[in-house]
């Protein structure tokens, strides 16, 4: 191990430090050094507020799932864990690449908490396999306009045509960003979802047009 066992030593010491900016440090370093911490110990610290959601947090709980993706797995269901620790383990799931994980996140994309439903099909869009469709096609119908958002980024990240009357529904969404991602996603779907998106710019209403017209143009300059 990169910088011997009185290295790691000095870093697990670190890792109690008072000071939540040292005990992510050293928790940093230690991943570094092939001995990343227990996922229990980042969940504790991301429970009790020591450390805030951030990037930075995002990447290293990454690292940590993907070297214990089991424990995660049975941490991202559990409800002794707040929804942001959730999203983010979620989040760090999908990012691993593990399609062994697909029942979890599926069953993470149906969660009270709309932030866990935004982050798990986001990983589902992530690891583009075609079981995740259903899941999916709910999510571009929830209730909460981010999981939308999400639906649609995973719908055309995943290439599922078979969601795109869903999307041009979406199309006329109130909000921006909604629109946005739906026109994006059917951009992304090939002859289906340019066709689509033609259509629409010919048949609908003037927020459903203006969205699709923004949508083929960015198709045609990609």
């Amino acid at each position: 191990v990169l910088g011997g066992a009185a290295a790691i030593a000095a870093l697990q010491a670190a890792a109690g430090d008072p000071d939540p900016e040292v005990r992510y440090t050293a928790w940093r370093a230690m991943a570094d050094c092939g001995a990343p911490p227990s996922l229990a110990s980042l969940l504790a610290e991301v429970d009790k507020a020591g450390l805030q959601p951030s990037t930075r947090l995002a990447d290293l709980i990454r690292r940590v799932v993907a070297d214990q993706p089991r424990a995660a797995e049975a941490a991202a269901l559990r409800g002794a864990h707040g929804p942001q620790t959730r999203a983010l383990l979620v989040d760090a799931i999908g990012g691993a690449g593990d399609y062994a994980a697909l029942p979890t996140l599926i069953e993470a994309a149906g969660d009270p908490d709309p932030d866990v439903r935004a982050a798990a099909v986001r990983a589902l869009g992530r690891l583009q396999h075609p079981i995740s469709e259903p899941a999916i096609r709910a999510a571009l119908a929830d209730d909460d306009w981010p999981v939308q958002l999400a639906g649609a980024e995973a719908a055309g990240a995943a290439g599922l045509a078979a969601l795109t009357p869903e999307l041009v529904a979406l199309l006329g969404h109130p909000e921006w960003w909604v629109r946005f991602r739906a026109g994006e996603a059917l951009g992304r779907l090939g002859a289906a979802g340019l066709l689509a998106l033609r259509k629409a710019q010919a048949e609908h209403d003037e927020l459903v047009r203006s969205a699709a017209a923004r949508a083929l143009a960015e198709a045609v300059a990609a």
